[in-house]
């Protein structure tokens, strides 16, 4: 396993080909990694900060195209994603699921133009499968350009617990897959909306500006 504290900014290739390692971020400062993760990989985080998976660099243009199998988790802090496979899914690669323990999982990016839809996760699927262990929040948004596009993800799973959906520029949470309740009181802020047409479940994020 790796564990990484106070490192801000971090370019370099992480890969794994052995058994299931964990990569740990538990800094209290803000960092940002713009480099390539692979193989059977899960990563944590834990501390206060904002770690920021980057979009492409001028240094690497394929910063964040990750590959890793092993999923995520979110325990403290703010985990912010500004490429839809910053989580896997890259190159048809498929990733764990996300489990959410608290902090705010931030699903940023500017998409391909306005009210598009942009899929977390490998793109020829649903999406990211999200589960939600605790309260917890998803922030979508774009990183700097358009409005309007609903960050995709696949199945969502509530484990009696509530969700709040944060955001801006009129970017939305899109569940493409199964939403599945586990308890009597789950809680989404703001409302769920259900799109029976289209089988998906939808959550406006509150605007932030």
């Amino acid at each position: 396993s790796f564990h990484v504290t106070g490192v801000q900014t971090c370019a370099l290739p992480i890969s794994n080909t052995g058994a299931l390692a964990t990569l740990t971020l538990q800094g209290n400062t803000n960092a940002t990694f713009s480099g390539n993760i692979s193989g059977a990989v899960r990563l944590v985080k834990m501390g206060g900060g904002t770690e920021t998976l980057s979009t492409q660099t001028q240094v690497n243009f394929g910063a964040n195209n990750n590959t890793f199998t092993g999923g995520a988790a979110v325990y403290l802090g703010t985990l912010a994603v500004q490429n839809p496979q910053g989580l896997g899914g890259a190159s048809g690669s498929t990733p764990g699921a996300v489990e959410l323990f608290g902090g705010t999982l931030s699903l940023m990016s500017n998409g391909s133009g306005l009210n598009g839809t942009v899929v977390y996760g490998n793109p020829s699927t649903n999406g990211l499968n999200v589960a939600v262990n605790a309260p917890a929040t998803i922030n979508v948004d774009r990183v700097g350009a358009n409005s309007g596009n609903a960050i995709q993800i696949g199945n969502l799973l509530m484990g009696d617990q509530a969700l709040t959906v944060t955001g801006g520029n009129s970017y939305r949470l899109l569940v493409a897959g199964t939403t599945t309740l586990r308890g009597a009181a789950n809680v989404f802020s703001p409302t769920l909306v259900q799109r029976s047409e289209e089988h998906t479940s939808e959550l406006q994020s509150r605007e932030t500006i």
